[in-house]
């Protein structure tokens, strides 16, 4: 049954090669910058998104002057939301709401690859222990899997020209 998987995508002009944008096969990741007054989640975020960079991608993570490209990553919003509040005035659940900023250019030139934001919002319950630092980590790493997910969406699935469905 998997081979049968497997053929059929390979069929389908589907490649297993770099989902990184074309000609990309090492990049740096920048510290990341945050304009918010959560200190911390730069460091978070940096690390969660070079750790999806080394499992969903086939490219090298380098310093950024052995680097065919630098990622930087800048955190503009983390808003606290209260979500449910009790009948005096306490929160029950509250949740986050992120953006960040995401630039990958070519170190040798500057050139800008690609740029965009990512929004993401996540929730927590208080009385399951979920708190604020609970909520503002799962949102740093569900921003990381989509970060990575949006580099991805340049070449991936892209057919060869010679080969169809």
């Amino acid at each position: 049954m998997l081979l049968a998987v497997v053929v059929a995508v390979m069929g389908c002009g589907y490649s297993t090669g770099s989902l990184m944008p074309e000609g990309i096969s090492t990049i740096a990741v920048r510290m990341g910058t945050n304009d918010t007054f959560y200190r911390g989640d730069e460091i978070a975020l940096t690390g969660e998104v070079t750790r999806q960079l080394m499992r969903r991608t086939d490219v090298t993570v380098r310093e950024i002057a052995k680097a065919e490209a630098v990622l930087s990553l800048r955190i503009l919003d983390m808003g606290r939301v209260p979500l449910v509040v009790d009948d005096r005035e306490r929160t029950l659940e509250e949740g986050v709401i992120s953006e960040v900023e995401v630039v990958l250019t070519e170190r040798a030139t500057g050139r800008v690859i690609s740029k965009f934001k990512m929004l993401r919002r996540d929730e927590g319950i208080v009385q399951r222990g979920e708190d604020l630092n609970v909520v503002r980590a799962k949102v740093v790493r569900e921003l990381a899997e989509d970060i990575v997910f949006e580099l991805q969406k340049a070449t991936f699935a892209k057919a060869p020209a010679s080969r169809g469905s």
